[in-house]
């Protein structure tokens, strides 16, 4: 009776699941079934920047007389803070103008760099709204803006993947033949 190798099994598993999942990723040509990626990373570069430069806004529009007041007066504080406005505000500007060096140089690492900034950031946005601010029509609001940061993820990580690799190039060569 032959015994089944269950290392074999789960690489084959594991490329097929991997296969699944990049497979319409590598595919995908379109954001928001109308523009092409480009144009899409261009619109949420716009939409990122605009969102960050609200917040940052916002943010000073709460400040008292414009002024910054950093005496804690506890979680009532930090929930309806200024400066974590304005920081967040600030933030989703470096996120926007990060995507926007990786559009316009083509570079995968500044991209990779932006995938990597947003699944944080997201994260604890999400975390401070749910743990600090717990007002239930903010978090259904911040869920919206999840998803749609979700979606912004999904559209880069195909552009990323789409994007080809760059190999050294040799900038200098010599013919075969010498000149005497």
């Amino acid at each position: 009776m032959n015994k089944p190798n269950f290392l074999q099994a789960t690489e084959n598993r594991a490329g097929e699941n991997t296969e699944r999942v990049c497979s319409p990723l590598a595919n995908m040509k379109k954001c928001c079934f109308c523009f092409s990626l480009k144009l899409g990373l261009n619109l949420i570069v716009l939409i990122e920047g605009f969102c960050g430069l609200l917040e940052v806004y916002i943010g000073y529009k709460m400040l008292p007389d414009g002024h910054f007041d950093v005496t804690p007066h506890g979680i009532e504080q930090l929930q309806h803070s200024p400066i974590c406005c304005i920081v967040v505000g600030v933030v989703g500007c470096f996120i926007a103008l990060l995507l926007a060096m990786g559009v316009i140089l083509k570079s995968k690492k500044c991209l990779l760099f932006w995938l990597y900034c947003e699944a944080i950031s997201t994260i604890l946005f999400m975390l401070y709204s749910i743990l600090i601010v717990s007002i239930p029509e903010v978090i259904v609001c911040d869920a919206i803006s999840a998803a749609l940061e979700a979606y912004f993820f999904v559209v880069v990580l195909a552009y990323y993947m789409q994007m080809p690799t760059h190999k050294l190039e040799v900038l200098y060569t010599t013919s075969s033949t010498q000149v005497s």
